[in-house]
């Protein structure tokens, strides 16, 4: 790993997995407030979390996250082509599985609505999206 980067809190993470005790999750966090929520979530013994720093693409960092469960929280303030990159980047780096959690949006309203002018679904709202990794 010459000259790369890890992640805000990834050298707790690897220590962690190093003597065998694995989180439940390892929550990454993108966006606003993403330093405040990694380190609510860093406090809690079941969890991990790492910060995706503005202004760094995913392909920059190495990610510690082979056979873990990924859940990646973001907000309206992180594009959506970044989000695809940190996926991307997740699945390469070994994870088990990548989970994309949308905060701040209201899981109760409708994703999608039949546009009746067009008759095209269109989807109106951000959802959660869960993808296998690697296995």
């Amino acid at each position: 790993m010459n000259n790369v980067k890890l992640p805000p809190y990834a050298k707790a993470l690897i220590a962690r997995l190093a003597y065998g005790n694995p989180p439940e999750k390892v929550i990454v966090t993108v966006g606003a407030g993403a330093w405040e929520s990694a380190k609510h979530w860093n406090k809690k013994p079941d969890y991990s979390a790492l910060v995706l720093p503005a202004d760094t693409l995913p392909d920059q960092l190495h990610w510690p996250v082979n056979a873990c469960v990924c859940q990646i929280e973001w907000d309206a303030a992180a594009p959506a082509e970044l989000i695809i990159l940190l996926v991307q980047a997740l699945h390469s780096a070994g994870a088990a599985q990548i989970i994309v959690w949308p905060i701040g949006v209201d899981c109760k309203l409708p994703a999608w609505v039949l546009n009746t002018a067009t008759q095209q679904w269109e989807q109106v709202r951000e959802q959660i999206h869960v993808y296998g990794g690697q296995q």
